[in-house]
């Protein structure tokens, strides 16, 4: 077996069961993972996206949580994480009256903790939930800063709008981009609107 990090993750919504009435707005500033951790296992950990360590989500965690509104995570200043994601962990964005956006946005004046490119602000960012639904359109704006992989979609879920990628705002705002940014979903499920870029 193979050691990961569990746990120390940030929800915009409700835990087991319950609902916010509005939206979910989450501003992330600092570095949120302590200089202390052991670089092999975070990275590790970050590739095992199952294990769900060191995340912000803007929904809730369980599958009986719903946002009844919209949620938008930001990332400004010396914002760092491992994993961050639109929607919820297994809540919904939404239901079947209210349509729920989701946005996941990089300031342009972010900046890469320290010289070394592994130093990432997130490691992988989604704009969409991890499995929860999301009823409306997800947006990933990623401006500045440095990812390794994000996706306008979700991790594994159904998007029942659109996904947009907004990538670069010229001058400072070049993101740093490891790996790739993906215009939709990571493993699995479906969006059933169209697909949009902006690069």
């Amino acid at each position: 077996n193979v050691p990961v990090y569990v746990g120390a993750n940030v929800y915009g919504g409700c835990y087991a069961s319950g609902y916010i009435n509005g939206d979910v707005e989450i501003n992330i500033a600092d570095d949120l993972i302590s200089p202390t951790i052991n670089k092999e296992i975070l990275n590790r950990t970050a590739d095992y996206v199952y294990a769900s360590a060191m995340a912000i989500y803007g929904g809730g965690y369980g599958t009986g949580t719903e946002i009844r509104g919209n949620t938008r995570l930001n990332f400004s200043d010396k914002a760092r994480v491992l994993l961050a994601f639109g929607g919820g962990q297994m809540g919904q964005v939404g239901n079947h009256t209210i349509k729920g956006n989701t946005v996941v946005y990089f300031d342009k004046d972010l900046v890469l903790p320290g010289d070394d490119k592994d130093n990432l602000n997130v490691y992988r960012a989604y704009a969409g939930g991890y499995a929860g639904t999301i009823t409306g359109n997800t947006t990933l704006k990623l401006l500045g800063g440095g990812v390794m992989r994000a996706f306008a979609g979700a991790c594994n879920a159904d998007i029942n709008g659109y996904a947009t990628a907004i990538v670069g705002a010229g001058t400072p705002g070049v993101p740093y981009v490891a790996q790739e940014v993906i215009g939709g979903n990571d493993f699995g499920r479906k969006i059933i609107g169209s697909n949009t870029w902006d690069i």
